[in-house]
């Protein structure tokens, strides 16, 4: 089993919603004369990734047209007081 997974995004709007505020809207990237795009296609053959940035030094960041990586990796689980009570020494 991997420990991530790799996706490859192109932007695909901007919505300045209110001041600083953006909507981000990323889509599965594909194209056909691109070989990477073509393995990244095979198992992402479509998905949309919808944000809101407030943000004004990353504003810049996001460009429609642009490619990106989303990179996803588990989060683990939180240790919280009431676990490390009930968990026992070892």
């Amino acid at each position: 089993m991997t420990d991530k997974v790799r996706c490859k995004f192109v932007c695909a709007s901007i919505l300045v919603t209110s001041g600083t505020q953006r909507e981000i809207t990323l889509r599965a990237q594909y194209d056909n004369t691109i070989p990477e795009d073509q393995a990244f296609t095979k198992y992402t053959p479509s998905g949309e990734f919808k944000f809101t940035i407030d943000n004004p030094a990353i504003n810049d960041f996001y460009v429609p047209g642009q490619a990106y990586y989303l990179d996803l990796v588990p989060v683990p689980a939180p240790v919280t007081e009431a676990l490390l009570e009930t968990t026992p020494a070892a």
